[in-house]
This record gives C-alpha cells, sequence and structure tokens, in this order.
C-alpha cells in the first residue's frame, strides 16, 4: 500500500513498500502526481512488470549526461559538438534534478526562455535532441526501463524554413572592417568558399592545393573539394604554412567574435553560419548552376540547398527585364 506524506509548501513524498521488493519513493510537486505514480508502481506489482526505480531516482541528469558523453558520444561523428552541447546542458539548473524528477514542463519552461533570450530555435531543439536520446539509451542499455522521455512531454520551438539573414557586400566590409586580422581571413573564407565553420577551422594545411580544397571529413561523411576563388587563394597565401592547421582558433571564439561583430555594425539576426546562407545565395548569383553550387557547398539534395539560397529579388527583377 503506498503511503504520501507533504514535505514543505511544495512536496509530496509517495512511498511503496511490498515484500521481497526495494521501496519505490519518489517526491512530486503535487499531491495528484503523487497518487498517479504511486498507482502505476502498485498496477505494476500486481501484474509483475515491475521495473525497480532506484537508479534512475538517484541519478541526476548532469550525472547521466556526463556518462552519456563518456560512452555514446565518442562514437558520433559530430562529437566535438555534441560534447559543446552537453557541458553547456550540464550547467543548466534542471540538468541537478534526477531522471525521474525531470518533467516536459521543466523543458518547456527552459527552451521558452532560451527562445526569448535569442537563441536559434533549431539550438534549443539540437540540444533537446540530446536529451531525448539520452532517455531512450537509458531505457534500452542502462537498465532503466521504468523512465518516461519528458522531451516527449512538451512542445519543441518551432523552426521556421531559413534564415533571411545576409550579409551583404557593403555589412561584409564593414565587419572587415572592425574584425582582428584572423577573423578578417574566416570570414572571407567563409563567404567565398561556402564551408561550414567546422570545415574552416578543422582545415589541414596537407588538404590545401592549388586551385581547390580538399574536404575528407564532412558533415554528411561525404568527400567534397572546394575550389579558390582569387580572394580564397590570396587569404590562404597569406597564411602561410606555420603549423599543422590552417587556423588555431577555437570554433567558439570564432562564432562569439562575430556576433560581436555583427552587434558592433548593427547586423541584426546574423551568426557565423550566416556566411554559408550568404555565400550560396552569391553563388546563384553570379550564374553557377544548381548542380555546380551543390558541389561546391555539399548539399544532398535541392530542396537542403533551397533553404541557404536568399536571391535578391531586385537581382531577379533584372534578370525579368
Amino acid at each position: 500500500m503506498a503511503t504520501i506524506r507533504k514535505r514543505g509548501d511544495y512536496q509530496y513524498q509517495a512511498r511503496i513498500q511490498r515484500l521481497g521488493y526495494p521501496a519505490q519513493v519518489r517526491t512530486f510537486r503535487t499531491k495528484e502526481e503523487a497518487e498517479v505514480w504511486a498507482a502505476e508502481v502498485e498496477l505494476e506489482l500486481k501484474k509483475g512488470t515491475f521495473q525497480c526505480r532506484k537508479e534512475a531516482q538517484t541519478t541526476t541528469l548532469a550525472d547521466a549526461l556526463r556518462r552519456y558523453s563518456r560512452e555514446i558520444t565518442p562514437n558520433k561523428k559530430g562529437w566535438r559538438e555534441e560534447e559543446r552541447k552537453i557541458n553547456a546542458l550540464i550547467q543548466e539548473p534542471f540538468a541537478q534534478l534526477t531522471l525521474t524528477a525531470l518533467s516536459g514542463r521543466d523543458l518547456q519552461r527552459w527552451s521558452d526562455e532560451e527562445v526569448a533570450r535569442g537563441y536559434a530555435p533549431n539550438t534549443v531543439r539540437l540540444k533537446l535532441a540530446i536529451v531525448s536520446n539520452l532517455y531512450t539509451i537509458a531505457r534500452k542499455r542502462w537498465d532503466m526501463g521504468s523512465l518516461d522521455n519528458p522531451v516527449m512531454a512538451m512542445q519543441m520551438p518551432k523552426v521556421t524554413n531559413g534564415r533571411e539573414v545576409r550579409v551583404l557586400p557593403h555589412d561584409e566590409e564593414r565587419l572587415l572592417a572592425i574584425a582582428d586580422p584572423v577573423m578578417q581571413q574566416i570570414i572571407t573564407l567563409a563567404i567565398e568558399t561556402g564551408m561550414r565553420r567546422s570545415e574552416i577551422l578543422n582545415l589541414r594545411w596537407k588538404d590545401v592545393h592549388p586551385l581547390a580544397i580538399r574536404l575528407a571529413d564532412t558533415k554528411n561523411g561525404q568527400t567534397r573539394s572546394v575550389p579558390l576563388s582569387i580572394r580564397a587563394r590570396a587569404v590562404l597565401a597569406e597564411r602561410g604554412e606555420p603549423d599543422r592547421k590552417v587556423f588555431n582558433i577555437h570554433p567558439d571564439t570564432a562564432s562569439h567574435l562575430f556576433q560581436e561583430y555583427c552587434q558592433t555594425i548593427g547586423l541584426q539576426g546574423a551568426v557565423f553560419h550566416s556566411l554559408r546562407h550568404e555565400a550560396v545565395s552569391r553563388f546563384f548569383e553570379r550564374g553557377l548552376q544548381m548542380m555546380e553550387v551543390m558541389q561546391i557547398s555539399g548539399h544532398k539534395t535541392t530542396s537542403q540547398l533551397l533553404r541557404y539560397s536568399h536571391l535578391l529579388v531586385d537581382n531577379l527583377a533584372a534578370k525579368l527585364g
């Protein structure tokens, strides 16, 4: 038989003890939640489908994220980026809740606050995807089969079809005027090649050839060659070859500096990835065909590519006559 007692103004502890089973204890915000949980556990005990919740009840999300980072993340292609997201999640207050105590309401509140602060909805969704997958792993591989996934009990932030922000030539000129020399080179290379931040900042000299960059490790797992414009070749010539890597700067540092530059010149809504959007739009405006742009950018489908292309209406009108 379950016993429920009040603990403080906003906590109710449900306890279930049955001969042959470890005691099951969990704390809730309301008495109704405690009663529902207790009824579910007692039904499982009666049906013989009970699974012990003790580990899930004592493991915080932060601890689970650290385990996930050790066991799951290293096997992924984008492990560096996921590790950064995990470290950020661990710092969030809700990460101190146990896996059973964390609710969809907690994640909904955090998600709404992140979007309100100006974080891109897709960035928030990617972090929530890590939490969701963690719960799947916990159920299937960590013997926590009784866990409910709180991400399934919330509404994910809505992602728009694509950013409309362009880094136009006059914006680029103002950015380069205030950027430090290394960031000037990175910004220029991003606009001239359409390469991702990770591709630029992980670039090694052995992959740089006279007229193209050979990328063996890309987001979609396929190698590709990126042709180098005159401006791009000039940037690489300025760098020389002092080290194995072309740029020795942390990706987050590059993104933060770019955001500061954008704020300084009043370019609202732009992020480092906007440079890739701009590059693709300029490729089309220079007259490159769809398949040519896909070969440079590495997009697999035309639908993916069109999300990145924001052609100037004035240019389109001029073509119509």
